[in-house]
């Protein structure tokens, strides 16, 4: 697996018109120095059990997806729970559990790769579905770093990575919240850190 390299982002901010440390900037502070892919090659995921919850209920309705908790109660139910989590690669092992419920459903509730984008949030970066988004993140950290972009673009906070606002970009990306972590601080260290550099 090719490893990101700072001429790869380089590269990509040019073909998308952004200033490269500002792809810097977002890929380390909301990359959190994470890579995309595990040491196996696959992408890095965290399984979401409250929106494989949502989106059975969405797809098959109520019912089904209170019988899948009961079922699951590892990978399906109705609000937030870290503590069902496993961690790096075994993360998988959920995710597999939660496709012999419903593939598409199960693909959706994961995030992916770097940025730790949501399956369900493939429209927003251009894909036509759930299986293409996966493929694509699958592939290359190029390719993670580009469904980054149209994430960005496509969500309304590209605007404000451009114009350096810093806190309007971590509440639009992160939710009123974003200030206990001083995402946005971070950010605009990165960018300074980066700006001459890159």
């Amino acid at each position: 697996m090719d490893k990101l390299t700072n001429e790869m982002i380089v590269a990509l901010a040019n073909d998308l018109g952004l200033e490269p440390a500002l792809l810097k900037a977002v890929q380390l502070v909301e990359g959190a120095g994470r890579d995309g892919f595990l040491v196996d090659g696959r992408p890095q995921i965290l399984f979401e059990g409250h929106i494989m919850y949502k989106e059975i209920k969405n797809k098959f309705g109520l019912d089904k997806s209170v019988a899948a908790q009961k079922s699951y109660p590892t990978i399906c139910f109705p609000k937030w729970d870290k503590s069902k989590y496993l961690g790096g690669v075994h993360e998988y092992k959920r995710l597999e559990l939660a496709k012999e419920i419903d593939e598409e459903c199960a693909l959706k509730s994961a995030s992916w790769g770097m940025f730790q984008i949501c399956g369900f949030n493939h429209n927003l970066c251009e894909c036509k579905d759930v299986f293409e988004f996966v493929h694509k993140m699958s592939e290359s950290h190029a390719n993670q770093l580009e469904l980054m972009y149209y994430f960005m673009k496509n969500s309304g906070c590209l605007k404000e990575l451009k114009e350096k606002d810093w806190a309007g970009f971590a509440r639009k990306y992160n939710g009123p919240g974003y200030a206990q972590n001083a995402y946005d601080q971070k950010l605009r260290n990165a960018y300074e850190n980066f700006k001459d550099k890159l």
